[in-house]
């Protein structure tokens, strides 16, 4: 696990404002509030839930708010491991665009169906 980052002087919460896709201040003011209750100390912690279309950047904006709050570097979404794991992450295929080449990697190793 990484250490949190130390905080510099004279920034400002609302530099983070052009990186969430948040229509309106008390939306981004709910976001920053989750930030400060994700830093207290002890429980209840709060969940973020996020809504939206599909490709609004809900996952881009639950990782950004993620690496503030928490520094482990595990991914949102691992790759899948088997045949079957991937055609249920179908649907998200391309969030896995990056990583093709693996993918060609992981299918060689798959067993030949109905072979």
């Amino acid at each position: 696990m990484l250490p949190l980052p130390v905080a510099a002087r004279g920034g400002s919460i609302s530099a983070l404002r052009p990186f969430l896709n948040v229509r309106t201040t008390n939306d981004f003011v709910l976001a920053v509030a989750w930030l400060l209750a994700a830093l207290r100390n002890c429980g209840p912690y709060p969940v973020l839930v996020l809504s939206g279309e599909q490709g609004s950047a809900k996952s881009t904006a639950a990782a950004m708010l993620r690496a503030l709050v928490d520094p482990n570097t595990a991914p949102l979404r691992a790759l899948p491991r088997d045949e079957r794991n991937l055609s249920i992450a179908s649907v998200a295929l391309t969030a896995f665009a990056p990583f093709a080449s693996r993918f060609a990697a992981l299918k060689a190793k798959w067993p030949c169906q109905g072979r």
